[in-house]
């Protein structure tokens, strides 16, 4: 009795684990101009990145090619900033051309569940980034949650 009441225990932790996972979700996107309909579209867009978040003490992603991130906010600061390298690679040249965005999020206490306890989620109030690569940003779904859908597109310049 007591071997199962251990193991439902480590079900219930590894349960826990999962859903306090609580992070921004990402998506590059590029806009590309479809011949047959004469008109822009956006596609998704894989980018070789390296990113940093300020206050986080790792490298978030190293030199990995995503079209999608997840990034955590900051639980005890209502401003998460990213340091985003994206590689620019041409005939000639490659290199990393460096952007940084500016996520402005309110944080609340969200209860999970009696054995989990609870998680913060956000609120994205503002975005703002520099123009480097980055030439929008739009976000779409402003409520960072657990197992939440995609909050914001970066759309890169070609």
């Amino acid at each position: 009795m007591l071997l199962m009441g251990i193991l439902m225990g480590c079900s219930s932790s590894d349960l826990c684990m999962q859903e306090m996972k609580v992070r921004l979700k990402v998506e590059f996107k590029e806009m590309q101009y479809d011949t047959s309909s004469e008109q822009y579209k956006e596609q998704t867009k894989d980018v070789n990145v390296i990113v940093n978040g300020d206050g986080i003490d790792s490298l978030l992603y190293d030199s990995v090619s995503v079209s999608t991130m997840e990034l955590p906010l900051r639980i005890n600061d209502t401003v998460s900033v990213f340091v985003v390298r994206q590689l620019y690679a041409s005939v000639n040249d490659t290199s990393y051309f460096t952007d940084t965005l500016w996520v402005q999020h309110e944080n609340s206490l969200e209860f999970v569940s009696m054995e989990c306890g609870s998680v913060v989620v956000n609120k994205i109030k503002d975005v703002q980034w520099t123009l480097n690569r980055i030439d929008s940003v739009i976000v779409i779904d402003g409520n960072v949650i657990r197992g939440g859908k995609s909050n914001m597109k970066i759309f890169v310049r070609k």
